[in-house]
């Protein structure tokens, strides 16, 4: 008798222990991106009904966790087991310390994990998938699509865009006047309380992008432009790109960290296989999901490793840490930095695709059922993102042309 009851307690489902933990199974929470607890429900005498909504609660916020830490794997195993948990949100904080409340669709909206190539399934995909699997699927993600992009929030993106390009620029121009390292520290620990402020500022993300991803790449562009043909030993090197853009990488959304921790080449750059009359063209490598370099060096959590620390004389440039003095070849590398434009501006545009595309679907319902527009049909992007300023300037690049 006793054997069999230790049988029935080891054959306990994954659901059941998900539900009991609020965690998925094989995946403890690892540091840097905690869920927020949901206020505790009242009390309701024992009902099942109270029991099962704090164990929801829970889950939804362990899968928001790893949607926002870009744990895809996890995230699709408790969707399977929970799909239920699509329609419900949770306030998590990601790995750079920013607080942000919606459900799994809308944080990996916000957090670009969407794919950059046509055959790829990144996060926003594989949700999507599960979704339609709903009553009233494609329903389900008009409205929560947005919800999460109402009117006007190309034009904040472009904001924070000018003022994050602007503030980049006067930190470059302060570092070139310095005169001391003591004045450069300075200079560099205003940039930080710019970024810290900005993040702040914002509060609970309740809709648009975790990040502005284009102030890095106009930046890495710029940086590149500007410093070229500069002497690699010149100290100006050191704090514009291992420490102003290893900033400014602290604060990227999970999937462009582990871009950067492959290598964005690996990614972007297509290949010829073969020779002769079997020549064939190889697309780029899929995106994958690790935050470790082959060092054993994390890019997330921040600073777990004291040798690798992103802004302190350390920058993550295609699967390379760079650490000064910095070394003027990767200053002159279009493959780095073109790179990395190519794919922030294709994953935007995909998602400013998905956004349209759902934006239709809600009008046909509208139409078809003859009710008053939803929210959903109201709350629309204006504009796609690849139209902001950063294309402009990508577009003078010869990788650009070749990629896009």
């Amino acid at each position: 008798m006793g054997q069999s009851q230790s049988t029935r307690n080891d054959s306990k489902s994954d659901k059941d222990k998900d539900l009991e933990t609020g965690q998925a199974s094989g995946s403890p929470m690892s540091a840097g991106a905690v869920a927020v607890p949901a206020p505790a429900p009242a009390p309701a005498n024992g009902s099942l009904h109270t029991v099962f909504s704090r164990y929801s609660a829970g889950a939804i916020e362990k899968l928001c966790c790893h949607v926002v830490k870009g744990e895809q794997a996890e995230a699709k195993r408790m969707v399977n087991r929970m799909p239920e948990l699509l329609t419900m949100k949770a306030t998590v904080v990601d790995y750079s310390g920013r607080r942000v409340m919606g459900t799994p669709l809308q944080l990996a909206l916000a957090a670009d994990d969407i794919q950059y190539r046509p055959d790829e399934e990144c996060m926003v995909e594989m949700l999507e998938k599960h979704l339609k699997l709903l009553p009233d699927g494609e329903t389900i993600i008009a409205t929560q699509t947005a919800e999460w992009f109402p009117v006007g929030w190309v034009e904040e993106y472009n904001e924070q865009f000018r003022r994050g390009v602007e503030a980049f620029n006067r930190y470059v121009q302060d570092i070139k006047d310095a005169r001391s390292e003591d004045g450069r520290r300075a200079v560099l620990q205003m940039f930080k309380d710019y970024l810290e402020e900005e993040k702040t500022n914002r509060g609970v993300i309740h809709s648009g992008k975790l990040f502005c991803i284009h102030i890095l790449a106009e930046a890495i562009y710029l940086s590149a432009s500007q410093f070229g043909c500069v002497d690699t030993d010149n100290p100006i090197l050191d704090y514009v790109f291992c420490h102003g853009l290893g900033e400014l990488q602290r604060h990227v959304q999970a999937s462009y960290a582990q871009a950067f921790s492959r290598g964005v080449t690996r990614i972007v750059r297509s290949s010829l296989v073969g020779d002769g009359d079997t020549v064939a063209i190889m697309p780029g490598e899929k995106l994958t999901r690790s935050l470790v370099h082959k060092n054993n060096a994390y890019y997330y959590p921040l600073d777990s490793d004291p040798t690798f620390r992103l802004g302190e004389g350390c920058v993550r440039l295609d699967g390379e840490w760079i650490s000064v003095p910095y070394d003027r070849h990767f200053a002159t590398s279009n493959e780095i930095f073109g790179y990395f434009g190519v794919l922030v501006n294709t994953k935007a545009r995909n998602c400013s695709e998905f956004i349209e595309r759902y934006k239709q679907v809600d009008a046909q319902q509208t139409e078809s059922d003859g009710t008053e527009p939803k929210r959903a049909t109201m709350l629309v992007c204006e504009s796609v993102m690849p139209d902001i300023l950063p294309v402009a300037t990508f577009e003078s690049l010869d990788i650009w042309a070749r990629f896009r």
